[in-house]
């Protein structure tokens, strides 16, 4: 929570819509960050406080993923307005009477994300104990 709202006023002179978006990106982004990096630093370190984080690993992935769903519906609501081709960085041209690209470089990173999105899409539907159960012991 507190990381959260840290975010959020690191960005103030930013529009309001823009300021939630990155908080929240950047959030899910440090989540996930922090649920990779409990598993190695726990086995390398004797801390104890290290080994009794382990169990928060999937919460803290399934967060990442819910704020990286918030993320996304705030872009595709807030600035793409559900027209898919802005996503991609393209704009309707009324003179030209069709999409022409105007922002280069936004298609790389919006199909990087969105691959990213649907990965934690799969691996917050299988960090339940049900799916645990199902697909067995980890190796």
């Amino acid at each position: 929570m507190l990381t959260g709202y840290l975010l959020l006023a690191s960005c103030a002179e930013w529009s309001e819509m823009h300021r939630y978006n990155r908080a929240l990106g950047d959030l899910s982004l440090l989540l996930i960050v922090a649920a990779m990096a409990i598993g190695p630093l726990a086995r390398l370190s004797s801390t104890p406080f290290l080994r009794k984080l382990m169990p928060y690993r999937r919460e803290l992935g399934i967060y990442a993923v819910l704020a990286a769903t918030v993320h996304t519906i705030i872009i595709l609501i807030g600035w793409v307005e559900l027209d898919f081709a802005r996503l991609f960085g393209f704009e309707y041209h009324p003179q030209l009477q069709r999409y022409v690209m105007l922002q280069h470089g936004f298609a790389l990173a919006n199909v990087v994300g969105i691959a990213a999105l649907l990965y934690g899409f799969v691996l917050a539907g299988t960090s339940n104990n049900f799916s645990q159960r199902v697909l067995g012991t980890s190796v």
